[in-house]
């Protein structure tokens, strides 16, 4: 006997040229009805499934930040990540490879902070926790692609596929 239909959940899956993106759990959505009793669990819970020599991001919010825990749950990325250090927008870069199969392959995104990855010849699935709005109008980014951070070399800034919003963030 299967399981009925009516005890699955609906969610919207969103997908481009660099995979996809599901979301599981977001009480502002009109596919989610769930209430929490807990200020603490995440406004967002996504799934992302990324396809091989695909980059994403360097996003964040401006007047809104968000704090994000990422987990690895497939595959292998390069985590990069850009920290504001003060009001005059000096700026401090780091990457990272993560794979799954780490035993620390769940990382936090602080508050404030822009967040990108990019895979390689392999694709990769990633499930986020987000807490805070997302705010689409709030939303902006750096280029994973500038110089000034070195998270790609001369070889991969060719093979790294951008989406056309990513790939028209500055170049700082």
């Amino acid at each position: 006997m299967k399981i009925p239909q009516s005890l699955f959940l609906a969610h919207p899956i969103y997908k481009d040229e660099r995979g996809g993106l599901e979301l599981l759990h977001c009480p502002t959505s009109p596919f989610f009805n769930v209430s929490s009793e807990y200020n603490t669990s995440p406004t967002q819970v996504l799934l992302s499934k990324t396809n091989p020599y695909t980059g994403r991001g360097l996003h964040f919010q401006k007047k809104h930040p968000l704090f994000q825990v990422i987990s690895v749950i497939d595959g292998e990325i390069t985590e990069c990540l850009v920290q504001r250090k003060n009001k005059n927008g000096s700026l401090e870069a780091c990457s990272q490879k993560i794979k799954s199969t780490d035993k620390n392959n769940t990382f936090m995104v602080p508050a404030g902070w822009a967040h990108g990855f990019y895979t390689l010849e392999k694709p990769a699935t990633l499930l986020y926790l987000v807490w805070g709005e997302r705010r689409i109008e709030d939303e902006s980014g750096l280029n994973l692609k500038s110089t000034t951070f070195n998270f790609l070399d001369k070889s991969l800034k060719n093979k790294i596929k951008l989406n056309e919003r990513d790939a028209e963030y500055e170049y700082i």
